[in-house]
Order: structure tokens, then sequence, then C-alpha cells
């Protein structure tokens, strides 16, 4: 009999030692992992949602459609300059047409480039296109050609605006701007930076 007691007390403390071993793994074992595995499933849901709405919604798509034109758009006017060949053409067409606008004279359209090879270019060298531009006309029609600019779609810069006196026998005010368009720098130019 003592032989049966002592089996049937290790009987029990085997019993009691595997619930509680059982209750701990659960407590700091699987309940987080449940909560994890609840925290993706409801990840999972909210995605197969999102895009469930994406492929089924017309207008979302529609939206997004429009989105990727106005982007395009804007980036063509940010960078009009480089879609033709000869930008200097390209910028003295454009101001030429706005001066005629205004009733003015556009006299000059000079670009502004470092050609050394040798020398380092700035950020703003490496970011922007430069000319002077000269201009004779009364100041309010200056002023309507300049507000022109800044209002246009296609995106000029006015870095600074400069007030003399013509020579010869026509002495009246000339003014010269100078003006920076954007470069579009995802080709290889800052490649060609880099070895300048």
């Amino acid at each position: 009999m003592p032989v049966m007691s002592l089996i049937k007390r290790h009987f029990v403390w085997m019993i009691i030692s595997y619930i509680i071993i059982g209750i701990v793994l659960y407590i700091f074992l699987l309940s987080p992992q449940k909560k994890v595995i609840k925290d993706f499933q409801k990840e999972k849901d909210e995605i197969e949602y999102t895009y469930m709405k994406v492929t089924t919604s017309p207008s979302f798509l529609k939206s997004l459609n429009e989105a990727v034109v106005t982007a395009t758009l804007k980036t063509d006017d940010f960078l009009w300059l480089d879609r033709d060949i000869d930008r200097g053409l390209s910028l003295y067409n454009y101001l030429y047409t706005l001066s005629q606008k205004s009733n003015i004279e556009l006299l000059e359209v000079k670009t502004e480039e470092k050609t050394s090879a040798s020398s380092k270019k700035t950020k703003e060298e490496k970011l922007y296109y430069r000319w002077k531009v000269k201009l004779t006309g009364s100041f309010p029609d200056i002023i309507s050609f300049v507000e022109k600019i800044e209002n246009s779609r296609k995106f000029l810069i006015i870095k600074e605006i400069y007030i003399g006196r013509g020579q010869g026998s026509d002495r009246g005010l000339i003014y010269e701007l100078t003006l920076l368009g954007l470069k579009n720098t995802s080709g290889g130019d800052e490649e060609n930076d880099k070895t300048q």
C-alpha cells in the first residue's frame, strides 16, 4: 500500500505541476502570440479592404489618374526649358510673346553659363539655367511684363532687376533682368558635374 499511496501522491503533484506549467505557458507565451496574430489579422483585413476599394471604385481610380495627369503637367511647367533642343530659343520665343503683349521691346537675351571645365559649379548653377534679359519700355509696361512672368504656368525666377540708361541717340531706360530656369537634373547632368 505505501507504494500505491506514493504513486498517487506523485501523480497528484505531477498533475498540479502540469497545470501550473500550462497556465504559465498560456499567460507568458500563447496569450501574447494570440495578440500579435490578432493585430496582423486586423492589418491584413485593412489591406484587403483598401485593395478591394481601390480595384472596385472607379471614382478612386479616376482621382488617381487626375493626380498623375496634374503632376505630369506641373513637371512639364517646371521643366519646360528642357523639352526643346534649344532652350535659349524657347526662352526667347516665350519672352518675345510676353513682351509683345506688354507693349515693350525685347533687346537681348544672353545665356550666363560657366563654360570652363575646371571651374566648380555652385548649387544654383547646378539647379538653374541663367539668362540676362534686356528690355526697354515704359515702367508700367515693364511691371506688366514682370507680372506676366510671375503669374505664368511656365516656371521662371526673376533673380535681379537692374535699371540703367540707354546709350547713343536713344537714352531711354534699359531694364536688365536676371532670369533663372529650372534644369532637369534627373538625367546625366550630375555625372557631368562630378567629372568637371
